[in-house]
């Protein structure tokens, strides 16, 4: 199953080798890229042979908890996406914004008098949060 964003160049690429042998068994190494556009590293996880069966389950469609339960979090959005932690870390960092009109990112964190029901813009402090 090809998602929509894969179908139109946006999704991930991947790569998968077996690299296991009679010593280590039957291991499979999934090199996920993110799209082009977004400039960020490979990321690759190793999975198992059963790990890898719910791999192949997944892209046929499944959830991919439900075919990759032991999988981490992190190791599962790495198969989705190609984005690891340290990624989400650097967009989030590129998408905050510093400047005086958003205190919140310089530790601000103060609500208006009244609470956030109550802010709009008939509120006398609209603007200043």
């Amino acid at each position: 199953m090809t998602s929509i964003a894969d179908k139109l160049g946006f999704g991930p690429k991947r790569e998968v080798k077996n690299i296991g042998d009679e010593t280590s068994g039957d291991l499979w190494e999934i090199s996920v890229t993110p799209p082009a556009f977004m400039n960020l590293p490979t990321r690759k996880v190793v999975l198992m042979g059963r790990q890898y069966k719910g791999y192949l389950e997944w892209l046929n469609g499944g959830m991919i908890q439900d075919c990759l339960p032991d999988l981490s979090p992190s190791n599962r959005e790495i198969l989705m996406t190609g984005l690891g932690d340290e990624d989400f870390h650097e967009i989030a960092k590129s998408l905050a914004v510093d400047d005086d009109e958003c205190d919140i990112v310089n530790g601000d964190d103060r609500e208006p008098e009244g609470g956030w029901d109550n802010y709009n813009e008939n509120h006398p402090d609209w603007g200043k949060y």
